[in-house]
């Protein structure tokens, strides 16, 4: 479909603010939600997304993503949870995933399309070039330096446990750059395990498990399964607040059963034990809500 030129003035305005928000996801909360702003003021004035409504409508990614905020919303107001500014800090965070597939069908090109990717990854190898830097710094300095930068530990690693995998399925799917890939991949998962943050070590399992289940044969996934057990030992050797998370997990989670008042007394671990214990409750009580 033909775009005026103000439609295409508007798309190009969407992709740069999309290549921002990219870039800024990793690093900075403010800056991506400005951008955010942008891009989907760039989308509506445009007019290009409404011409593409049906095209989102049914696209299944979206459907999940629906019934995913409709299960969130539904669980908030049987909770009673509306009135905690937290409670809005996450729905406005979710609104963000929901609005991700409608500002992207503005950008129709798939040149510019991988750009916005890049865009993260770029952002992922900046952390980590200044997180390691940190870390040397540290080294020579003689004291421990912390290696998370910009963002909390917990979204330092989630963010780059995604990139870690991206670059672990670009190795495989790009060997004119496998070498570069394969550094990338391996310094990321260094990073990870060198962070204080149980969310991105179980992130990392699952989305590395995921790419080599997809994209190898059981024979090849086998042996860098293999490959990567010894090499994810090794970081855990040199790093050991991966040892010391996991201890704390255990401690906290007997804590928490110990407790004779557990909500009084909360502990991160615990927390997660009542989210899944009152998940399972409900589930049994309203199937149709769980």
């Amino acid at each position: 479909m033909e775009q005026s030129v103000w439609q295409t003035r508007w798309v190009i305005g969407c992709f740069f603010s999309l290549v921002l928000v990219a870039f800024f996801l990793p690093i900075s909360e403010s800056l991506t939600d400005i951008s955010y702003l942008m891009a989907f003021a760039c989308a509506v004035v445009s007019g290009v997304a409404w011409t593409y409504r049906l095209e989102l409508i049914k696209h299944p990614v979206i459907i999940v993503l629906l019934l995913l905020l409709a299960m969130i919303v539904s669980g908030l107001t049987y909770s009673g949870t509306f009135g905690n500014a937290h409670t809005w800090k996450l729905l406005k965070t979710y609104l963000w995933v929901l609005a991700t597939p409608f500002l992207l069908l503005a950008i129709r090109d798939d040149q510019q399309r991988r750009v916005i990717f890049h865009a993260f990854l770029w952002a992922n190898a900046l952390i980590l070039c200044v997180s390691f830097g940190k870390l040397i710094a540290g080294w020579l300095g003689g004291y421990q330096a912390n290696p998370c930068v910009f963002r909390g530990h917990i979204i330092h690693n989630f963010f780059m446990s995604f990139a870690s995998a991206i670059w672990l399925y670009l190795a495989i799917k790009r060997p004119q750059y496998r070498r570069w890939m394969v550094g990338l991949f391996i310094l990321s998962t260094l990073n990870v395990f060198l962070v204080t943050s149980r969310t991105g070590y179980l992130n990392w399992f699952v989305l590395v498990a995921l790419v080599m289940v997809c994209e190898l044969s059981w024979r090849r996934c086998l042996i860098l399964g293999a490959a990567l057990v010894s090499l994810v030992g090794g970081f855990i050797m040199l790093s050991p607040m991966f040892l010391q998370r996991m201890d704390k997990a255990v401690t906290e989670v007997v804590q928490h059963v110990d407790n004779k008042d557990p909500i009084a007394h909360p502990t991160s671990m615990g927390i997660r034990v009542v989210q899944l214990t009152s998940g399972w409750h409900l589930f049994m009580q309203k199937p149709w809500l769980g």
